[in-house]
């Protein structure tokens, strides 16, 4: 009986080590979307830099890519996500120079978002954008 109960348990554990492997949505942390962020969105950023930037995104779930452009002549490759209403994004400059920016905010209608910036060369600030 003693063999019968550890070889359950032995088995159980086993099993139950497997099925820790697989991933749902809900590991990630991440909520289900509130609104669809793709389109252009036209913003300004103010703060250690004050800039006009236009914001072009795809969504595919709670996945963001696309591209960022503003008047001080950047260009930047997006990702990030959005969790129900919360925008969490990184912008990588193209070409390559090492110069990262990271946005995060929110929209409360999918049509306005706001929130605050900063870089890794230790500039912030805040930021407003309009979907078109």
């Amino acid at each position: 009986m003693k063999k019968l109960m550890l070889l359950s348990c032995l088995f159980l554990g086993m099993f139950c080590l497997g099925c820790g492997d697989s991933k749902s949505d809900t590991d990630s942390g991440l909520l289900p979307p509130n609104y669809d962020m793709t389109g252009t969105w036209n913003g300004d950023m103010t703060g250690s830099t004050a800039t006009d930037f236009v914001l072009t995104i795809t969504q595919n779930g709670n996945n963001i890519t696309g591209s960022y452009t503003n008047d001080l002549l950047m260009t930047m490759n997006v990702t990030g996500t959005i969790s129900a209403d919360s925008i969490s994004i990184t912008l990588i400059e193209v070409p390559a120079t090492g110069y990262k920016a990271y946005i995060v905010g929110s929209t409360l209608d999918g049509i306005n978002a706001s929130g605050t910036w900063s870089d890794n060369q230790a500039q912030f600030g805040n930021w407003i954008a309009i979907k078109l």
